[in-house]
């Protein structure tokens, strides 16, 4: 069966639909904007690995927000 996917309207990189909740997160500012992709990512990886834990994931997401408070600093 063959799937069609659209970009997301809000263009944050995803292919979902255009039911994307990127506007939703009000959180979430065009400074964090690339942390969130990359930490979303590593979540997608994660998922599609499926031998990893969830503790490695986590300290994949620990050491990206570390590394990136590193760099604002």
């Amino acid at each position: 069966m063959n799937r069609v996917t659209f970009g997301c309207m809000y263009n944050c990189g995803d292919v979902c639909n255009g039911e994307c909740n990127w506007e939703k997160i009000s959180v979430i500012d065009e400074t964090n904007k690339e942390l969130y992709s990359e930490i979303e990512n590593l979540i997608i990886r994660w998922n599609n690995d499926g031998t990893k834990t969830a503790g490695s994931l986590t300290r994949e997401i620990m050491n990206l927000i570390k590394t990136n408070n590193e760099l604002e600093s």
